[in-house]
């Protein structure tokens, strides 16, 4: 259902450039769930919005196939049809104790 293989992401835009994700490969079938826990920095964020197409300015390669769909070369509007309703990421933030 979700195929992301050789998966890399450069923030180009800035120098030098800064690599955030660097060669990632997984495979979640239908029903699959996936978590990704690491340190700060370490692109657990930049992952997720480059599969939902909401990465912005950075260079990616690799592959993103949804359904038999390739992702990274899909044009914005079509790609908008299954932004939501076929695919979706829950944001977490996370909640800060207050400690009295």
């Amino acid at each position: 259902m979700l195929d992301v293989e050789n998966l890399s992401i450069v923030y180009d835009r800035v120098r030098p450039p800064v690599p955030a994700v660097m060669g990632v490969t997984f495979h979640l079938s239908a029903g699959d769930r996936m978590g990704l826990i690491g340190e700060s920095g370490c692109g657990k964020t930049s992952l997720g919005l480059s599969i939902m197409g909401l990465l912005g300015d950075a260079a990616v390669s690799g592959s993103i196939r949804f359904q038999e769909h390739e992702l990274t070369c899909m044009k914005a509007s079509r790609r908008r049809l299954l932004q939501w309703r076929k695919i979706a990421w829950s944001f977490r933030t996370v909640r800060k104790r207050s400690i009295r």
